[in-house]
C-alpha cells in the first residue's frame, strides 16, 4: 500500500503484520486512492524489523531511524519522519502551520504555533462531522483558490481521553504511547466515515488559547490575519514576496477573526456556525516589493527591499530579510501612505491634519510617535 503525504510518497515494510496494518488505519486517507498525486514522485521505502511488544529497528531508504529501540518509539518516529519529508516537499505553494477542516467544500484554517490547541479543535471538529484536512500543515494554492489535504494522523495527549474517550482508548490499544505522553489518532477513529479532499478556504481563525477561558472570537483585520500567517509559515523564508503575495490572497479571499477556544463543545459550535457564513473579500489588495531609492535624502520612505500588502485600508509589511513582519492599523498606515520621500514629519503631520479635520498638534506629535516607530523596527528611512 502506497502513501502521499504532500508530496511525500512512501511505502511501509514490515516484518510484523500489525506494523503494517496500523500504519495502514493511521494514514488511511493518505492513500494514493484517497488523495491525489504527481506521476513520477518517487516512493520512499520504510523498513520496520521487530514485533510490537518488543524491540524495533526503523530504516527510511536505508538511512537508520531507531536501532534496537523501544516499540513506543515506532509510530512517533514515523509520524515525526513523514511530517518532516511532507513539509520539505512543498514549494510550489505556501505552507501555513494550520489545523483544517471542512463542509461542502469549503475550509476552515485553525492557524497557531505548537500548544495553541489547533489539533484538539480540529479533532473535536471532524467528531462532529466536518471533513478532515489536517491538523499540522496547509498549503495554499492562490492560482486555484484552493487549499490540499494533508490527513495524517493526529497527535493526541493521552490526557485528552475525557474528551475523545473512544479515538484515545483506540490509540492506547493499538500501540503503547509515545514517551511524551501522546499518541497518534487515525481521523477514522474520531468518526467513521470522515473524508478528506481539497477545500476553497472561506475562513481563517487565529487559535489563542487560554486555560480555563470561555470560548470567544471578534474580527481580525485582514493585514493582522496576514502578518499572523506570516509568523506561521512554514517555507516563507523561501518563497519571500510570493509566498506573502499568496498569503495576501488567502486573507483577502476569507473572514479572518481570532478565536480563544473554551469549552470544546462551543468552540466547536462557534466555528461551525461561521463557516456556514459566506464571506465578503476584500474589494482590492495590492502587494508590491519597495525599490531602492536614496535619491529624497533626509525625508521619510519606506526601505528597499520590503513587501509591502495593502488590505482593507491597512498595511502589512514583509521584512524578509530580518525575518519579520509587521502590521500597521489603520492610522500608522495612514502615516506610513504618506512617507513618500517627498515631505519631512512637519510636512506629514500637516498634510495628515488637513485630510482628516484634526488638531495639527496632536496629529504631530502621533506623526512622530509612529515614524519613530517605524524607524526602530528598521522599515523607514529618512527619519533623522
Amino acid at each position: 500500500m502506497t502513501f502521499q503525504a504532500l508530496g511525500f510518497r512512501f511505502v511501509v515494510d514490515a516484518a510484523d503484520g500489525r506494523v503494517g496494518a496500523l500504519l495502514a488505519e493511521l494514514y488511511a486517507l493518505c492513500r494514493l486512492d484517497v488523495v491525489a498525486a504527481d506521476a513520477g514522485t518517487p516512493i520512499h521505502r520504510f523498513v520496520v524489523d521487530g514485533p510490537l511488544g518488543g524491540r524495533v529497528h526503523l530504516a527510511l531508504d536505508d538511512e537508520p531511524l531507531l536501532v534496537d529501540a523501544d516499540d513506543a518509539l515506532l509510530v512517533p518516529t514515523i509520524a515525526w519522519a513523514v511530517n518532516q519529508r511532507a513539509v520539505a516537499s512543498v514549494d510550489d505553494a505556501v505552507l501555513v502551520h494550520a489545523g483544517a477542516v471542512a463542509t461542502g467544500g469549503r475550509a476552515v484554517l485553525l492557524v497557531g504555533g505548537s500548544g495553541a490547541g489547533k489539533t484538539t479543535l480540529t479533532a473535536r471538529l471532524v467528531a462532529d462531522g466536518h471533513d478532515y484536512l489536517t491538523d499540522e500543515a496547509v498549503p495554499f494554492d492562490a492560482a486555484a483558490g484552493i487549499v490540499a489535504p494533508y490527513p495524517k494522523p493526529l497527535k493526541l495527549e493521552v490526557g485528552a481521553a475525557p474528551l475523545f474517550p473512544d479515538a484515545v482508548a483506540t490509540a492506547l490499544g493499538a500501540a503503547a504511547p509515545a514517551p511524551d505522553g501522546s499518541v497518534q489518532v487515525a481521523p477514522a477513529w474520531l468518526r467513521a466515515d470522515v473524508a478528506t479532499g481539497a477545500a476553497r478556504p472561506v475562513l481563517v481563525l487565529a487559535i489563542d488559547h487560554e486555560a480555563g477561558a470561555p470560548t470567544h472570537d471578534e474580527p481580525l483585520s485582514r493585514a493582522a490575519m496576514l502578518v499572523h500567517l506570516a509568523q506561521q509559515s512554514f517555507n516563507l523564508g523561501t518563497l519571500g514576496a510570493r509566498g506573502f503575495a499568496n498569503l495576501a490572497t488567502l486573507a483577502a479571499r476569507c473572514a479572518c477573526h481570532r478565536l480563544r477556544p473554551g469549552p470544546l463543545d462551543v468552540a466547536s459550535a462557534r466555528v461551525s456556525a461561521l463557516l456556514a457564513q459566506e464571506p465578503t473579500p476584500a474589494p482590492d489588495h495590492r502587494v508590491e516589493t519597495i525599490a531602492s531609492d536614496a535619491s529624497r535624502g533626509d525625508r521619510p520612505r519606506p526601505r528597499g527591499g520590503l513587501v509591502v500588502a495593502r488590505l482593507d485600508g491597512e498595511v502589512a509589511i514583509l521584512d524578509d530579510a530580518a525575518r519579520r513582519a509587521h502590521h500597521l492599523n489603520r492610522s500608522a498606515s495612514a502615516v506610513w501612505e504618506a512617507c513618500d520621500g517627498t515631505g519631512d514629519a512637519a510636512a506629514i503631520a500637516a498634510r495628515l491634519a488637513d485630510r482628516f479635520g484634526a488638531d495639527p498638534a496632536v496629529v504631530r506629535h502621533d506623526v512622530d510617535e509612529v515614524l519613530g516607530d517605524l524607524a526602530a523596527a528598521g522599515v523607514l528611512v529618512g527619519t533623522d
